[in-house]
């Protein structure tokens, strides 16, 4: 015989010819003095060495099996069921898949701990990814920890994100459909029923509101306005400084725009600049040739007119006061 590698023995041609096994009943295992191959009562007994393929390399092509019970195939079919205590396939690298004797599942790795994909006995499941054609059935939901990225749905249905905690996330709908959110854009559809917003959640300019800055005229081109406070109706106060147009050369609009500034009025020639979230349009003020004139739109109110801005025959002695000296000369149609 030739020993080709340890437990791989070669059979000699002459002695595999001459050794024909025919198993009788109730006859011993009694090695062949040529083979290690005896007959057994219901077929043959290795008694050490290997059975192996003419083509047979290991790790390469062909295959065998010792008398210890290992074996090595290119590919095999199995009609049953196949019985093992661990897998363990394709090494131990990131190609690798394994089960172990307590049940673990895992590929991808040497070690369960640290495989990126894997099912304990328990059944729970780690994965870097998934996707889901179908439904997703689970008592809780708890992705991304427990900080401003996270997302939850609890065992009520209560769903949130942003926060460990329902009560604190900041975006939350409970079970019974109360939805909270720090802001919302609805870009179509409708909301039916009766909404309840909080007031400081309105714009600026719908809140309704109040100022108490008095406005003057310096001269032909410039307005000024005294310091006061604009207060909103949720009770929101901006303290306000004292301010003024400039010198104006065409219609010039007053308003507050909190984005740019909560203590001093801002001014534009462009009506559509004074408008707009976080804006309140407060006063137009006009350049004239003998005074400047304006309109202030609430709070405490104040205008300052000229002539052309009083309809024509529209004043009559019951405007006028007895009291008072008029220079010049007015003319009072009594009619």
């Amino acid at each position: 015989m030739t020993t080709l590698e340890p437990n791989f023995i070669e059979i000699p041609l002459a002695e595999k010819e001459s050794t024909v096994f025919t198993p009788q009943p109730n006859t011993p295992a009694v090695p062949s003095p040529k083979s290690n191959v005896a007959p057994a009562p219901n077929g043959s007994v290795l008694n050490g060495g290997s059975f192996y393929s003419p083509n047979f390399s290991k790790g390469v092509a062909g295959w065998a099996i010792n008398a210890a019970g290992d074996a090595e195939f290119n590919d095999g079919t199995f009609r049953g069921a196949v019985t093992a205590s661990t897998i363990d396939i394709g090494g131990s690298d990131a190609t690798s898949f394994h089960v172990d004797a307590d049940g673990n599942l895992w590929l991808g790795d040497a070690l369960f701990a640290s495989a990126p994909f894997k099912v304990s006995n328990a059944g729970a499941l780690t994965a870097t990814g998934a996707t889901i054609s179908g439904a997703i059935s689970g008592s809780t939901i708890d992705i991304g920890g427990a900080d401003a990225t996270s997302f939850h749905v609890d065992v009520d249905g209560n769903m949130w994100l942003g926060a460990a905690l329902f009560a604190d996330g900041p975006f939350k709908v409970s079970n019974a459909g109360a939805a909270t959110a720090s802001s919302l854009t609805i870009t179509g559809g409708s909301i039916a029923g009766t909404t309840t917003v909080g007031i400081g959640n309105v714009n600026l300019a719908s809140r309704g509101w109040t100022q108490t800055c008095v406005f003057s005229v310096t001269d032909a081109d410039t307005v000024a306005w005294a310091a006061g406070s604009f207060i909103s109706a949720d009770g929101t106060t901006y303290t306000i400084d004292a301010g003024n147009t400039g010198n104006m050369a065409a219609a010039t609009y007053i308003y507050l725009d909190i984005a740019v500034s909560t203590t001093a009025y801002q001014t534009t020639t462009t009506a559509s600049t004074a408008v707009g979230a976080g804006k309140v349009l407060l006063a137009k003020a006009q350049n004239g040739t003998g005074e400047a004139t304006f309109q202030v739109f609430g709070g405490i109110g104040g205008q300052n007119i000229n002539a052309s801005s009083i309809v024509a025959n529209s004043i009559t002695a019951n405007e006028l006061s007895t009291s008072i000296t008029y220079a010049g000369s007015i003319v009072v149609d009594t009619s």
